[in-house]
């Protein structure tokens, strides 16, 4: 059930934020991130994250670190410049 960082619009991180209370509000190496209050299967959860003007989603366990969830959305944050730069 755990998925990857998939980009996803500004209106989407803020419908979601202001649907439920979020949980672990924080901003970690410069990532923004909350995840939601229910969980959808076990421990895992939709967690939201905003770098900038880049806004993402995924499901992964509602008690990962809060380092170990920056790194994964910094990763596929530079994945995805990766694929944009013309070569």
């Amino acid at each position: 059930y755990v998925t990857d960082p998939r980009l996803i619009t500004e209106e989407r991180f803020y419908e979601a934020f202001e649907c439920l209370p979020p949980l672990r509000w924080e901003t970690h190496l410069g990532v923004e991130s909350f995840r939601f209050m229910e969980h959808s299967c076990g421990d895992i959860t939709t967690i939201f994250a905003r770098i900038g003007d880049q806004y993402w989603e995924f499901e992964d366990r509602f008690n990962m670190s809060r380092d170990a969830l920056a790194q994964k959305v910094l990763a596929a944050a530079n994945a995805a410049s990766a694929q944009h730069i013309p070569g």
